[in-house]
């Protein structure tokens, strides 16, 4: 410390630093270790190429899985479709409902269209027609009229009454009742 400009400082150890004045740029931060990020950072070109297999990787899977390249041809298959459907209007019913403690002797009138798939399905309910009304009768005879309430209800008998149909015509089926008339009395 020989000039009157020159500083120096001691640290805690008791060493002196280098004078200001000859070392300008001297305050260095300390290097920070480096980490697998910064590593891969620093390293843009592996990082790059790391991405670009893994694309690679996971399309050749995509395509392995999908069966894009498999050997295997598709198989044709010649489906008929149904023709147009076939309606049938049923005999119109008028039957007494189960009475219940609020109405005495309720009624129900129905008429209805059953859509068939086909003519031979046609063919058969008309030729069970008797069964198929007397099981749809002694089905309507059960309910209420808080049983066919609602468009709730509606659907429950419409449901109801394509099962009965399906039974007794079975082998063919119906595809679905349509109500010309409904009322409940």
């Amino acid at each position: 410390m020989s000039k009157k400009n020159d500083i120096a400082f001691e640290d805690d150890k008791g060493a002196k630093a280098p004078d200001a004045a000859k070392a300008p740029d001297a305050v260095a931060e300390p290097e920070k270790p480096k980490g697998l990020k910064d590593k891969l950072l620093g390293n843009k070109k592996i990082l790059i190429a790391a991405v670009a297999g893994l694309a690679v990787v996971g399309g050749a899977a995509g395509a392995v899985l999908s069966g894009a390249l498999s050997s295997h041809k598709t198989h044709e298959m010649e489906m008929e479709l149904p023709g147009p459907a076939v309606f049938l209007e049923m005999p119109k019913l008028r039957v007494d409902l189960k009475s219940s403690p609020k109405r005495r002797s309720p009624f129900i009138h129905l008429v209805i269209q059953v859509e068939l798939p086909s003519e031979e399905a046609k063919a058969a309910l008309n030729e069970k027609m008797a069964n198929v009304q007397d099981v749809m009768q002694g089905h309507l005879r059960t309910l209420t009229v808080e049983d066919l309430d609602g468009s709730e209800g509606t659907e429950r008998l419409r449901h109801d009454l394509v099962s009965i149909i399906n039974r007794v015509i079975e082998p063919q089926r119906a595809i679905t009742l349509l109500y010309k008339e409904i009322m409940v009395r």
